[in-house]
């Protein structure tokens, strides 16, 4: 059996950020962790390991009229994402961290409960 792929959100976890769930080890509070961000507007951002885009679209609120963009290598959570993106100016792309090109820079890299899903060898 697969479970549907979903992030954490506000309501499972505690304010300070990190929670433990049935569905994840562990993942971070979306409201927390913007919270952090020092975004402004026009800053374009790229968020790898976005999962179904939460921080992504958080981010993208934060960055306004900035280009935020998410890579996932789960092709269910880029569909998940894309299906719940709302803002313009938010893309989801699939791949391989490792591999990944995409011709644009960023000013924010954002990677969030990811590495670890990354074959050490990779790193």
């Amino acid at each position: 059996m697969t479970r549907r792929p979903r992030d954490c959100d506000d309501s499972v976890a505690p304010a300070g950020g990190f929670c433990a769930n049935n569905q994840m080890n562990c993942c971070v509070n979306p409201s927390a962790f913007t919270q952090l961000l020092q975004l402004y507007g026009g800053d374009t951002v790229l968020d790898l390991g976005a999962a179904s885009g939460t921080i992504t679209r958080r981010a993208k609120k934060l960055a306004r009229s900035g280009r935020v963009d998410g890579v996932e290598l789960v092709p269910g959570w880029v569909r998940a994402a894309r299906d719940h993106v709302g803002p313009e100016g938010v893309g989801f792309h699939e791949a391989d961290l490792t591999a990944v090109r995409l011709n644009a820079t960023f000013d924010v890299v954002l990677m969030m409960d990811s590495i670890e899903h990354i074959p050490q060898y990779r790193h």
